[in-house]
């Protein structure tokens, strides 16, 4: 849907001829079963709790989503929230997904460059933009991927050939993570290109033209330049005066030993440390 005014040609998963079996080929091996301790051992090795990782003093375009400042700068300041087993599953189906669609804009020869480093001192913005591809026009283009499960793909809205139309639709959905995302990498490489959200259980693709617009873009950037002056000082801002979204929030557990009004950055013990 409106694919042709943006992709030469939308990538499809390309025809690969029967897998060649030779003998000792690992997949007619028989499948060795882990006993339930070796299991464990494994979601133990792989799931982490509460912990602090080096501090990174800039905004993340995949964290822009989160209203609250002090979440978003307790994130800059290394804080990370439980890391489950499950969770990395998730995320390592997220990179199988990013690695096929590469290839398939590689074999069509769209492919300018895949994982691209965007940093602005300016906003403070650094992070990886998922891929540039030469769009119809000739003009480079940015594309973000995202698997999605079915039940949340079946609220998407349709696509449109009007890029404000689907920044307008994704953000009446809750797909303003996504949206702001995009803008800003888009801000610094390329103001045109596309949203893709995968099917996790059908493989379904789904393709939203974008554009950068200001109405999107301009609070980002008053935002990044408001909170500017606390993340050089490394400050971290009071709570929202409404305590009730904050009873929401999963960094709670932690956000609530601190003080609640802004104040200086300081490590403080974790759940489940030891103190």
């Amino acid at each position: 849907m409106g694919l042709k005014k943006f992709l030469v040609k939308p990538p499809d998963t390309p025809s690969r001829g029967k897998a060649k079996f030779r003998r000792g080929n690992p997949v007619r091996r028989p499948v060795q079963l882990f006993m339930p301790q070796e299991l464990e051992k494994v979601k133990q090795h792989q799931s982490r709790g509460w912990h602090w990782v080096s501090p990174g003093w800039f905004f993340h375009p995949s964290s822009l989503g989160e209203e609250c400042d002090r979440a978003l700068l307790l994130g800059m300041a290394g804080l990370r929230a439980p890391v489950t087993d499950r969770l990395i599953r998730i995320w390592d189906e997220g990179k199988c997904m990013h690695f096929r669609w590469t290839g398939y804009f590689r074999e069509t020869g769209q492919l300018i460059r895949a994982d691209v480093p965007v940093k602005n001192l300016t906003y403070l913005v650094q992070g990886t933009a998922d891929l540039l591809i030469t769009l119809a026009s000739g003009d480079p283009g940015l594309g973000e991927m995202k698997s999605i499960k079915d039940n949340r793909c079946a609220r998407l809205p349709s696509p449109s050939e009007d890029p404000r139309e689907n920044i307008e639709a994704l953000l009446a959905v809750d797909h303003r993570s996504v949206v702001v995302q995009w803008t800003v990498y888009a801000a610094e490489l390329a103001p045109r290109g596309f949203i893709l959200f995968e099917n996790k259980d059908t493989q379904e693709p789904l393709w939203y033209p974008m554009q950068v617009i200001d109405f999107i873009l301009l609070p980002i950037r008053e935002r990044f330049l408001k909170l500017k002056p606390k993340i050089q000082a490394h400050l971290i801002p009071a709570i929202f005066d409404d305590i009730q979204r904050c009873l929401k929030c999963d960094l709670q557990p932690v956000c609530s030993q601190m003080p609640q009004g802004e104040h200086p950055f300081q490590k403080i013990t974790l759940p489940g440390e030891e103190t």
